[in-house]
């Protein structure tokens, strides 16, 4: 008679092999984890000063945007509501602080009102993304 399937031993065996896997790999997913939530933050404060810079343009008057250290958040009135950083996340820096809040802009013709960078910190990992706006008012990220 042939025995189809496997016996309790090598099932238990395969479940073990695959623990001690996980177990050596669930380390790493933690940073892998932070990183992808600051590359995510920062790709999302990106995008806010685009948007902002655009509808200066497009509505031909200044807009600023204004970050808040002190509560890990920003905004730019009604075209983008309070935002709040990510847990794990925090903005660092911002151009020239003073008292924990600092706004940046774009005036009618897509120029920076105030440029710098924004630095934005995994508390997780220490890592860093810096957001630089160029006084001609072009944003990147490093």
């Amino acid at each position: 008679m042939e025995d189809k399937g496997f016996t309790l031993l090598e099932l238990i065996i395969v479940i073990v092999i695959i623990a001690i896997g996980a177990a050596l790999a669930a380390p790493d997913m933690g940073a892998w984890v932070s990183k992808q939530r600051l590359k995510s933050a920062s790709r999302t404060v990106f995008y806010h000063l685009q948007q902002v810079r655009g509808e200066a343009v497009k509505e031909n008057t200044t807009i600023t945007i204004s970050f808040n250290l002190d509560n890990n958040t920003y905004s730019s009135g009604t075209l983008i509501p309070t935002q709040n950083m990510p847990d794990g996340v925090v903005i660092s820096s911002v151009c020239s602080t003073a008292s924990g809040m600092s706004t940046t802009g774009f005036d009618s013709r897509g120029i920076s009102t105030r440029p710098g960078n924004i630095v934005i910190t995994s508390t997780d990992t220490g890592d860093t993304k810096t957001i630089y706006i160029s006084p001609g008012g072009s944003v990147s990220i490093q």
